[in-house]
């Protein structure tokens, strides 16, 4: 072994990764050098004097070099290098000779050796090999790692892709029978063609599924220039929302047009390549409903009106009565007056004329007959007659116009002056409260007008004013000599107006607060109340117009309703 280690061999120990390594030569002298020549560099070495020996080190342990003479006694080199190609394959064999030729250098190599040394050799020659070698053989071990891992990522790889194609298969199959009895249409569109369709649909308009596929998809509309304009809108709204919903006109085999409302999204690609799936839903039964319904609901409100109306009746005719019969009366008393002074004035007429004929007797008749008439009461009385003509009459056109804009059939939205829509509601429904309330008015002069459907907000007044002054009758004693009270006020802020109708009533109760919207339910007595009228007073302020309508009770207090109305008539983005 030498001496000492210098530099080359330094930086072998410290670049070299340490592999166990075997020598094999008949020659004990070689053993002992090759092995001190690579023991300074750190490896592991084991030496064998023959084949036989070598072959027996092999089957008890593992190494990553062999380093073996090709001529020796017994077992050769070239029969070592075999067993070791089949026994552990990994190994690198190294085959060294002393007489090289061209018939051992290729054996030896044919037989897989890693490399053919000539002796003597060089110690870096035999370092740099034995370094290569090991090198190898951790490659061919990695390599063989990997072999394997990568069999066993094929075979984990094919058992998953197995089982995710059996279970695509079966999501498949579960999802072909859950659209074959879906109850809704479906199908499918690519480039204008129908591709696929589920029972639902082909009954929907009368097709069978053969008759479906593969036929343009123009064949489902009425026109061609229906079927363009519906595209259109439908890309459109995929552009901007990924899905359309439409409601479109589609043709049955028999020619008969359906409503149809439709939720279309893109299934692949993009554009003009893209599969759509559409969802179809028959609505043409479901819309004529809705259009019955409305019709209907339409029909109930001006038959509320109408019954209101009808029980208001006799109220405005005794509210036109009492001012019809001082102003009839007035008339009277002016109509003998006129007569008295038509005396005078032909007593007058007769006096002048006898006087310039006959002297003074007729004037003295004349005078008798002024003293009877009192001049001065006449000049008094006759101004207040026609005072209280006139205020009769104004009070009379006042209930007349009232009940005729109330009965107004206004069928859509107007610019409204809530103001005197309150007003004329308290005029024609005065009959109703005037026994039980007084009424007080707090109205916003600066309100604006709200774009409403006047007639339907006018009949909500309506109803809330009379049911106000039915809870004061239910709440005051029938021989009370205070009446109770009917407080309306108006106020707006930002885009709101809002009305409050307060009543100094009976309240309601807690328990049923939640309730009195419902329709058809009322805590009046039967025959007094249809349950309809705040039912339909959530639905023209909700519904119609977009308002809230609210309410604070107390038991034994009183009830204030409270409505906002947007200004603008429209839906608020919140």
């Amino acid at each position: 072994m030498p001496a000492s280690i210098g530099p080359a061999t330094s930086r072998w120990k410290q670049d070299l990764k340490m592999s166990k390594v075997l020598v094999v030569d008949d020659n004990p002298s070689i053993c002992t050098s090759l092995a001190a020549i690579l023991d300074s560099v750190g490896h592991d070495i084991e030496t064998a004097l023959s084949g036989e020996a070598a072959r027996s080190l092999l089957g008890n342990a593992h190494f990553d070099v062999v380093i073996t003479d090709i001529s020796m006694g017994g077992i050769t080199g070239i029969e070592l290098l075999d067993h070791v190609q089949r026994s552990n394959p990994d190994t690198c064999v190294l085959i060294m000779t002393g007489d090289p030729t061209i018939e051992t250098a290729t054996k030896a190599l044919h037989g897989g050796a890693f490399d053919y040394l000539v002796k003597p050799i060089h110690p870096e020659v035999v370092r740099r090999a034995v370094t290569r070698a090991a090198g190898i053989k951790e490659l061919k071990a990695q390599k063989r790692l990997l072999e394997r891992d990568n069999l066993a990522y094929q075979n984990r790889l094919e058992q998953m892709v197995g089982e995710r194609t059996a279970a695509l298969r079966d999501s498949e199959a579960r999802l072909a029978g859950i659209i074959g009895v879906a109850p809704v249409g479906i199908y499918v569109s690519h480039g204008g063609i129908i591709r696929d369709a589920n029972p639902a649909f082909c009954t929907m308009l009368g097709y069978t599924k053969g008759e479906l596929i593969d036929s343009d998809e123009r064949l489902l509309y009425p026109s061609r220039e229906h079927h363009e304009r519906i595209n259109g809108e439908r890309d459109h709204a995929i552009t901007r929302e990924g899905v359309a919903r439409l409601t479109v006109d589609m043709q049955s085999k028999d020619g008969e047009i359906r409503k149809i409302h439709m939720q279309v999204a893109p299934m692949t690609g993009h554009g003009e390549d893209a599969a759509l799936t559409l969802v179809a839903q028959d609505v043409t039964d479901q819309l004529r409903l809705q259009a019955e319904l409305d019709h209907g609901a339409a029909a109930l409100r001006q038959a509320q009106k109408m019954d209101s109306i009808g029980r208001l009746a006799a109220g405005i005719a005794h509210e036109i009565n009492t001012p019809s019969q001082f102003v009839l009366d007035n008339l009277h008393f002016m109509r003998d007056a006129f007569q008295d002074i038509l005396r005078l004035l032909s007593a007058d007429a007769d006096l002048r004329a006898a006087a310039m004929t006959r002297g003074e007797p007729l004037a003295e008749a004349a005078a008798e007959i002024a003293a009877t008439i009192d001049i001065g009461y006449l000049a008094e009385e006759v101004p207040k007659s026609l005072g209280q003509t006139m205020e009769g009459m104004e009070r009379i056109a006042k209930i007349v116009l009232a009940m005729k804009e109330f009965s107004h059939p206004a069928e859509s939205k107007s610019s409204a002056d809530i103001n005197h829509l309150i007003e004329n509601s308290l005029t024609i429904s005065r009959n109703e409260w005037k026994y039980v309330a007084t009424a007080t008015l707090t109205l916003d002069p600066g309100l604006p007008r709200v774009d409403c459907v006047s007639s339907e907000i006018s009949q909500v007044l309506l109803n809330l004013i009379v049911n106000a002054s039915h809870a004061i009758a239910e709440a005051i004693p029938r021989d009370a000599k205070e009446l109770g009270t009917i407080d309306i006020m108006t106020s707006h802020a930002d885009a709101w107006v809002e009305i409050r109708i307060g009543d100094s009533g009976c309240g309601v109760a807690p328990d049923i607060r939640e309730r009195i919207f419902e329709p058809f339910f009322t805590t009046k007595a039967i025959g007094r109340g249809t349950g309809q009228g705040l039912a339909m007073a959530w639905s023209v302020i909700v519904d119609k117009h977009f308002g809230t309508i609210d309410l604070e009770s107390q038991v034994g207090v009183g009830t204030v309703f409270i409505i906002r109305l947007p200004i603008d008539g429209q839906k608020s983005a919140s």
